[in-house]
C-alpha cells in the first residue's frame, strides 16, 4: 500500500504529472464518482504512473483517492459559489421589483449646444429624454470572493436585457432654417458591476459598495426629421453620444445604487449569504 502525501502542493504536482500521462486512469478514477455535471481539468495537477498503487483496503487506486479529495474540495468551493449566486440573484430581483413599482423608464436631462458662429450660428436642443429598461438587471457572471479581516467582498458582473434611449423632441435651428424630430439611441452591448462587503462582527452587516455601468458598446443613433440639416448628422450624433454616454453613466450608476441600497435595507439579506 502506498503512503498518502500529506503535504497539498506536492500531491497536486503528482497528481498533475499522473493524469498528463495517464488519460485512461482518469477516466477509470471518475467512472467511480457520480459527476453531476463537467468537470474542468485544465488546473487539475496529477500523479507519475509509477505512483499508481492499489489500496489494498480498500481496493481503489491510491490516485483515485488523491484526486477524488481534490475534486470533492474543489466541489465545496463551487457550492459555496452557486450559494452566494443566489444571494445576489435575490438583491437583484428585489432591486428590479422596485422598479417596476416606480415606473421602467429614467428620465434624462435635456441636451442645449449652439454651434457655429457669427451670422452661422445655430441651436441644438433636446428634450423629454429618457431611458429603459433598469429594471431588467441580471447577473452575467458567477461571484468573485475576497475575504479579509472579518469582512467579505463579493464582485460581480452585471448587465441589463433591455437598454435603450430616446428624446421625445429635438429642434435645430440656422437663421431660418429649422428642423425638429425625435431621436431614438440603442446600445447592442452593456456591462455593469456591483461590489458587496460583508461584515460579520460582531453581526452581519451588508453594505453595497457600487453598482456602476462598466461598458457601454455598440451605440447607434438615429435621427428623424433633419431634411436640410442631414449633412450635420454625424456633427450631431457626436454631441449626443458625448451628452448620453456622460449623462446616462452617471443616472444609471445613481438609479441603481439608490436602489441596491434600498433593496438590502428591505429584508435581512445577511441569511442568503451563508459563511
Amino acid at each position: 500500500m502506498s503512503q498518502f502525501i500529506e503535504d497539498k502542493s506536492k500531491r497536486d504536482e503528482v497528481l498533475k504529472d499522473f493524469l498528463s500521462d495517464n488519460p485512461t486512469a482518469l477516466k477509470q478514477i471518475l467512472s467511480r464518482r457520480k459527476v453531476t455535471e463537467p468537470v474542468n481539468l485544465r488546473n487539475r495537477r496529477s500523479i507519475p504512473a509509477n505512483s499508481f498503487q492499489e489500496n489494498t483496503a480498500s481496493g481503489v487506486p491510491q490516485i483515485g483517492y488523491l484526486l477524488l479529495t481534490t475534486l470533492k474540495s474543489e466541489d465545496d468551493d463551487h457550492a459555496e459559489i452557486i450559494k452566494l449566486n443566489k444571494g445576489v440573484d435575490v438583491v437583484l430581483g428585489i432591486m428590479n421589483g422596485m422598479f417596476a413599482d416606480g415606473g421602467l423608464s429614467v428620465e434624462l436631462p435635456n441636451i442645449n449646444k449652439t454651434f457655429g458662429h457669427g451670422i452661422m450660428a445655430g441651436t441644438f436642443t433636446a428634450s423629454n429624454g429618457n431611458f429603459e429598461n433598469p429594471g431588467t438587471l441580471q447577473r452575467t457572471g458567477d461571484v468573485s470572493i475576497f475575504k479579509n479581516d472579518g469582512a467579505v467582498g463579493l464582485e460581480v458582473a452585471l448587465g441589463l436585457q433591455v437598454l435603450r434611449a430616446s428624446y421625445d423632441h429635438y429642434d435645430v435651428k440656422i437663421l431660418k432654417i429649422h428642423q425638429n424630430g425625435d431621436i431614438k439611441v440603442s446600445i447592442a452591448q452593456n456591462s455593469l458591476k456591483m461590489k458587496i462587503t460583508l461584515n460579520y462582527s460582531p453581526n452581519c452587516h451588508l453594505n453595497v459598495d457600487y453598482v456602476e455601468v462598466d461598458q457601454l458598446d455598440g451605440i447607434k443613433v438615429d435621427i428623424s426629421g433633419l431634411g436640410a440639416f442631414q449633412s450635420m448628422f454625424n456633427m450631431l450624433s457626436k454631441w449626443l453620444l458625448d451628452n448620453f454616454t456622460h449623462d446616462f453613466k452617471n443616472i444609471v450608476n445613481q438609479k441603481l445604487m439608490e436602489k441596491a441600497k434600498k433593496a438590502v435595507a428591505k429584508e435581512d439579506i445577511c441569511k442568503y449569504f451563508p459563511f
